[in-house]
């Protein structure tokens, strides 16, 4: 036998290679949750979005809308989403009222919970009595 010297990993060689190898996969692991998160938050703007605009379109389909205001909650997509809709009179600055049609504005507003932060998404339009 020949006392020539082996070509093979020692053992903190595979514990060093081990370590580096576990927190690359540790960081690609928190780059996924960080998507998951933001993915998620992506997905709760756009359903606040879209139920603003359904809220606003109830509205807008009484034709001139009267001033009122409503609220409510509705449970869709296993989330908690509150409601404000808000029709108000509204008057140009520095016009007289006989200078245009009247105006109302109407703001729709949708509340929900995302873990500990609460968000808000506020959709406002004009609407004038064509008479």
């Amino acid at each position: 036998m020949s006392n020539s010297p082996r070509k093979a990993f020692t053992l903190i060689e595979a514990l060093a290679a081990l370590a580096v190898v576990a927190i690359a996969l540790l960081a690609l692991i928190r780059l996924s949750l960080t998507n998951i998160r933001i993915a998620d938050r992506s997905t709760a703007a756009t359903q606040a979005a879209l139920l603003a605009q359904e809220k606003m379109d109830l509205i807008l389909a009484q034709g001139f809308p009267e001033p009122a205001a409503a609220s409510g909650t509705l449970d869709r997509d296993n989330r908690s989403w509150q409601w404000q809709i808000c029709v108000s009179n509204f008057a140009l600055p520095h016009a007289h009222q006989n200078d245009y049609a009247p105006l109302r504005r109407v703001d729709v507003n949708i509340r929900w919970n995302e873990g500990s932060d609460d968000r808000n998404f506020k959709l406002t339009t004009y609407v004038t009595n064509r008479m």
